[in-house]
């Protein structure tokens, strides 16, 4: 099943962009202008918490608090959580996104990665695509020193440094591995078998140069190179040993030849760079890569080892930094932006950037900044009532789900991601409100990411304060709208941290409300200089007016504007009611526990989603899950249906036929071309291998049926009954096949 805390509300069709943004002035007021201010009160539905970035050695991060000293939530929090949904509402740009570089390691969608980087030989053989070399920093320049790599024994490393068996197997990170070995030598004298074709499990012959004798000291025809170990990305449990095992083979670079090198450009260490960022905080910058030289030199390395792809002409088009790295995809989170509308990063100023302001980018052109005309006072509670400590996990995950971030068609048999040239993204990401809180619960192996906090009970009150200076009725309606939800008094907003597991939803409310129009005038005719608090009810008619007047507004730039999916998504994840739907859970998917690969119920379930074609429905629809349509047995696995004229899902027919089961597009159930294999059981019997997808191999279970006269390499069909990679289980069906 497909799970998140969060959804998406999808992109409007047009970019709205207010006639009178070129008029806006400090100045020169509008004539149908109007100033003021707004007073509101805020009550926790949930316990808030809003940090101020401090914390005494282990214990929590202090909450933050007003210049009075009062518990607060900062003017700049409240800002941004309004702005947010004026965007939304007003069908307002989309282009407050990081353009950092994403990239991929998919090790289950061939198409999608797995073709980049391994070349077929011939049915089940296979040579990587990636080359090596050292990358090192040189005048100013990142200069790469290609050289040659040859694959290794992990067990002739920990003999050549007489380490215990399985030392470097039993560990993850690249830094763990190199620990055994850290105050050796890491130079090494070396030479390889003549032979490149090496055989592997499931029948599988890989094609690479490999160490057969390893010293330290010179010899005559021995090569000079570096033990070089990446990281354990697959440590799985064994029956069969009855332990856990992991890679076998490591890396020997040789050394670099001072003569062959290639200069990088900017752009692709910083593609490089972005690819391997620690977390998606530091997407943007990404790996701190001087450092990263830094540590490999301290061992004694030339540079950092790299592996890369090259173009015809040899150079680089993309670094990792094991065989079988992060590719860069072909499209940038702008890019997709793009295919949605180009308008997005247009230079006009849409309605929330009228009324909230905007920065310019253009370092040449200040006057393309725009000072906002409303401010926010911190919302101040008077009280010190804090919930019980929370010790939870409050990192971002990296946007790189193509499942759920990237727009999935259920008509479609194959999942679109960034390397498509159509591809879009979702839309605003937002956290579902709720009225409960669940946060994750952190193991021993999760405390260096880990935070403490106490926040603020439920039922916390505050009072904040909202300046606003010339707007016009429909800006002043939109900002009054977002504040009360257009008067829909079942929703709710949610600020600060832990919004992924339900802390910080809040309920505003209008108290008070002082305005001054720059028409009024009073009795007499002549212009009124003072502002007008008016009474409960004539405050709720005002209110109402200037939100009626957003409303007719956006209702004239696109008919039917509130029945449109971007209201309709974006009131779903306001309304905490959507949260307790059977068919739905705020919990985010989990990854395969290393720690405990002997569970047979350890699995990665991001992983598992792929494998059974799932994505993330809309939040307004019944279950949170669907599916892409596929082939099974011949019928069609439909997924809900889809409607093209406003690029909707409608959840109203259930899936006809759920793949249980499947992995590269193979499903359980389905009859597949395939290749007999010379190689065979112990037994003699028959292997065989999907003929466009030699991930998947494995025995036919009833040889005996097979036909007498059929070779080794002959095509036959076959049913799937077990589909797990090269240990899958086949079956010949005379009665079906004839």
């Amino acid at each position: 099943m497909i799970k998140a805390p969060y959804n998406f509300v999808p992109l409007a069709q047009i970019v709205v962009f207010p006639e009178w943004a070129s008029q806006i002035s400090m100045d020169r007021p509008f004539e149908d202008g109007i100033s003021g201010t707004i007073d509101v009160k805020y009550k926790a539905q949930t316990p808030v918490f809003i940090g101020n970035g401090k914390k005494d050695n282990n214990g929590p991060v202090e909450n933050y608090k007003a210049a009075n000293g009062k518990y607060a939530i900062p003017g700049s929090s409240l800002r941004g959580m309004l702005r947010n949904v004026v965007e939304i509402a007003s069908f307002g740009k989309f282009n407050r996104v990081s353009n950092a570089a994403l990239s991929v390691r998919d090790l289950q969608n061939r198409n999608l990665y797995s073709s980049h980087l391994t070349r077929q030989i011939n049915i089940n053989e296979y040579e990587a695509k990636s080359k090596s070399g050292w990358l090192i920093y040189e005048n100013n320049e990142w200069i790469l020193y290609p050289v040659n790599h040859h694959r290794i024994e992990d067990s002739d490393i920990e003999n050549h440094y007489n380490l215990n068996p399985n030392s470097l197997e039993n560990r993850n990170e690249v830094e763990q591995r190199l620990r055994p070995i850290a105050q050796n030598n890491m130079e090494v004298f070396f030479s390889t078998a003549t032979n490149k074709r090496n055989q592997h499990h499931g029948g599988m012959i890989l094609h690479y140069s490999k160490v057969n004798n390893l010293q330290s000291a010179s010899s005559p025809n021995f090569r000079h190179g570096y033990i070089v170990l990446t990281g354990q990305p697959g440590r799985r449990y064994n029956r069969n040993q009855n332990r856990v095992v992991g890679k076998h083979l490591d890396f020997v670079f040789e050394d670099r030849n001072v003569n062959s090198k290639i200069t990088l450009d900017y752009k692709l260490i910083l593609q490089f760079k972005q690819a391997n960022a620690p977390d998606a905080s530091k997407q943007k910058s990404g790996l701190n890569l001087p450092k990263k030289l830094r540590y490999y030199q301290s061992f004694g390395y030339p540079g950092i080892p790299v592996f890369y792809l090259a173009d015809s002409q040899g150079n680089p088009e993309s670094l990792g930094l094991s065989q079988m790295y992060r590719i860069p995809y072909k499209n940038s989170l702008h890019d997709a932006i793009n295919h949605s509308s180009n308008n997005h990063f247009s230079d006009e100023m849409d309605l929330a950037e009228c009324i909230f302001g905007k920065i310019s980018n253009d370092s040449n052109h200040p006057e393309k900044s725009l000072r906002g005309r409303v401010q926010f006072e911190d919302a101040v509670t008077n009280s010190n009532n804090l919930a019980q400590q929370v010790y939870t996990i409050l990192s971002t995950p990296k946007p790189s789900y193509y499942p759920n971030y990237i727009e999935q068609d259920p008509n479609s048999s194959n999942y679109k991601t960034l390397m498509d040239p159509d591809s879009e993204l979702r839309g605003w990401k937002r956290y579902p409100v709720r009225n409960n809180t669940n946060p994750v619960t952190v193991d021993k192996y999760q405390r260096n990411v880990a935070t403490r906090f106490k926040p603020l009970q439920t039922e916390t009150v505050f009072q904040g304060k909202i300046h606003f200076h010339n707007l016009k009725p429909e800006e002043l309606g939109a900002l009054l709208w977002a504040v009360t939800w257009g008067g829909a008094e079942n929703l709710a907003h949610s600020v600060g941290m832990g919004k992924p597991y339900g802390y910080g939803q809040i309920k505003a409310e209008i108290t008070s409300l002082s305005y001054l129009k720059n028409d009024a005038v009073d009795a007499s005719g002549n212009i009124c200089n003072d502002y007008t608090t008016p009474e409960e009810n004539t405050r709720n008619n005002e209110i109402a007016n200037w939100i009626n007047a957003f409303t007719t507004y956006m209702d004239g730039k696109d008919n039917g504007w509130a029945t449109k999916p971007q209201l309709e998504e974006l009131k779903a994840m306001a309304n905490p009611t959507n949260a307790v739907r059977n068919g739905w859970d705020l919990s985010h998917l989990k990854l395969r526990d290393n720690n405990k690969l002997r569970d047979n119920n350890n699995r990665n379930q991001f992983v598992n989603a792929k494998q059974s074609f799932s994505f993330l429905a809309p939040y307004s629809a019944d279950n949170q899950e669907m599916h892409l349509s596929r082939m099974v047995n011949g019928n069609r696995n439909c997924g809900n249906n889809f409607n093209n004229n406003n690029q909707r899902y409608n959840n109203q027919n259930p899936i006809q036929q759920r793949v249980t089961r499947s992995e590269n597009g193979i499903a359980n159930g389905s009859i597949q071309e395939c290749v007999l294999l010379e190689e065979k059981t112990k037994k003699g019997g028959w292997k065989a291998v999907v003929k466009d997808t030699p991930e998947i191999s494995g025995v036919i279970t009833n040889t005996g049926e097979v036909p007498a006269d059929k070779n080794p390499n002959d095509e036959v069909k076959l049913k799937v009954t077990s589909v797990k990679g090269n240990a899958s289980i086949f079956l010949y069906i005379k009665e079906e096949l004839g």
